[in-house]
């Protein structure tokens, strides 16, 4: 399996005054962050891809730490991003790997893998800290569930 991941509740972007890569996670969301761990290392994680702006790095941090391995942040997972650097990624993902993104890199992906045929209802809400679980065969999405943010 593969798993898509929505960054934790970073709290309200108009409240924050500091450049938006830098926004933290929220109380809420370093709770998201720990039970996102321990569900996605219960699950086979093996690999871990993020974006690089902090509620990203903050959302797979201790997953990180719980598999004592790293993680790679790429740009192609940033917020604004076009989603043919993350379906690129996608195809080439090994089971376990973990890609977390934002909400319009994932809208963006999960559009783009119903149109090329994946059984993902692209008008699923990608809530922070939800999970997309993809089954992958050849590079191509062969089942796809959605699994709701944990319960903080």
């Amino acid at each position: 399996m593969i798993y898509i991941v929505r960054h934790a509740h970073a709290g309200n972007r108009s409240k924050w005054s500091g450049p938006d890569h830098k926004r933290p996670i929220s109380h809420k969301g370093i709770l998201q962050a720990r039970a996102l761990a321990k569900y996605l290392a219960k699950h086979g994680a093996r690999q871990i891809f993020t974006s690089p702006f902090l509620r990203c790095i903050q959302t797979v941090a201790p997953l990180a730490h719980r598999l004592e391995l790293g993680y790679i942040d790429l740009p192609e997972l940033a917020e604004g991003a076009p989603p043919e650097g993350a379906a690129a990624l996608l195809r080439t993902a090994k089971k376990g790997t973990v890609i977390c993104s934002h909400g319009d890199v994932l809208e963006n992906l999960v559009a783009h893998l119903a149109a090329h045929g994946a059984p993902i209802d692209p008008k699923t809400e990608i809530q922070k800290a939800g999970i997309w679980r993809l089954k992958l065969d050849d590079g191509r999405v062969t089942k796809a569930k959605y699994i709701p943010p944990p319960s903080v």
